[in-house]
């Protein structure tokens, strides 16, 4: 067992004059077992109450090296002090903050326990909250409010992290997460934006995606370039606009050419109507809720009978989870009705 106090701890050693330590180890067992634990960090004082020593931990983070004399005094550099153990070039207020070897890194801030414990030359980081950015070492502008906040990020930079675990695995850049575990997994994606408690909690190497809304998640968590609202328990989007509107400009594209595809495509597509039944076990749906639309199989079936993969009208990224870009078919549509008003047009010139 480990007790660990906000500020520091006057320890009388066996034989010794008094030191000042960061943390009470009540055993030797627990000391010992504390050398396999993320928290802790090279220069770290440490009390054993077992053997009335006082240690400190060596710089390779391995062993503890006992403390027979006084220490060396601290020295004096840039930096604001509240607390135990925060580093030159960084103002902080807690305990183990601050990076605690050799800091280069300028205007800081570590608030809580552990805060940017091992910063060595990141640069403009705001951390505040227990192992908020703690193993950051190189990063810069980062900010991370909430426990556990970007806590396993080393050198990822312009990262925004705000609320309990959120960005908790980060080790991209340019990802802002709002709400609790929020892109908790991600991993080396970049350029991420999450709002919400989970959402985009699985993307792990995905970029440049948007999720928003409670448990909003992409189709993998490698996905890149998407946009997700909600979660499967969302039934209705609502807007005082009817559509979305899209870059269309002819100055944007090249190899134009009219769709191979229209009336017959459409005669091969069966319109359903049906029940959902989410598989997701942590989907809120209800089951007898009536839908109508496409199966999403059916539809590739039919571009593969059509070879109209160029639609992109059926994804298959996640294949747990076909997913459906209906708009799509609006072309096709709009091909098939201009059929059909040719072909009429020619049977009214025959009765004619």
């Amino acid at each position: 067992m480990v007790a660990t106090a906000l500020f520091p701890i006057k320890f009388q050693r066996q034989g010794a004059a008094p030191i000042d330590v960061d943390s009470v180890f009540t055993s030797t067992t627990a000391r010992l077992d504390y050398l396999t634990s993320e928290r802790r960090y090279a220069g770290q004082l440490i009390a054993d109450i077992e053997d009335g020593k006082a240690y400190v931990m060596n710089d390779d983070r391995d062993s503890w090296i006992e403390i027979v004399g006084d220490l060396p005094a601290t020295p004096t550099e840039v930096g604001t002090v509240y607390g135990c153990n925060a580093a030159p070039g960084v103002t902080a207020l807690g305990c183990c903050v601050g990076g605690l070897g050799t800091v280069t890194g300028t205007d800081n801030v570590a608030i809580g326990c552990n805060a940017l414990a091992s910063l060595i030359n990141g640069c403009r980081n705001i951390a505040i909250g227990v192992d908020a950015l703690t193993v950051n070492e190189m990063g810069n502008d980062n900010v991370a409010i909430g426990s556990f906040a970007l806590s396993a990020n080393l050198t990822g930079s312009h990262n925004v992290g705000i609320g309990y675990k959120s960005l908790y695995e980060n080790l991209g850049s340019f990802n802002t997460a709002m709400g609790q575990c929020s892109l908790f997994s991600n991993t080396t994606g970049s350029c991420n934006t999450a709002i919400g408690v989970c959402a985009g909690s699985s993307n792990t190497s995905g970029s440049n995606n948007i999720f928003i809304g409670c448990n909003a998640q992409g189709p993998t968590p490698s996905t890149n370039n998407t946009i997700t609202l909600g979660d499967a328990n969302i039934t209705n989007v609502y807007a005082y606009s009817s559509s979305i509107t899209a870059f269309s400009d002819c100055r944007d594209k090249t190899n134009i050419c009219s769709i191979p595809v229209g009336l017959e495509f459409i005669k091969a597509l069966r319109p359903v109507k049906f029940q959902w039944n989410i598989r997701d076990v942590n989907s809120l749906e209800n089951p007898g809720n009536t839908d109508s639309g496409f199966i999403a199989q059916e539809l590739d079936n039919v571009v593969e009978q059509f070879n109209a993969d160029w639609m992109k009208l059926v994804s298959k990224d996640n294949p747990n989870r076909y997913e459906v870009t209906i708009g799509k078919l609006l072309p096709v549509v709009i091909k098939a009705i201009q059929e059909l008003a040719t072909m009429t047009d020619e049977i009214q010139l025959k009765i004619n």
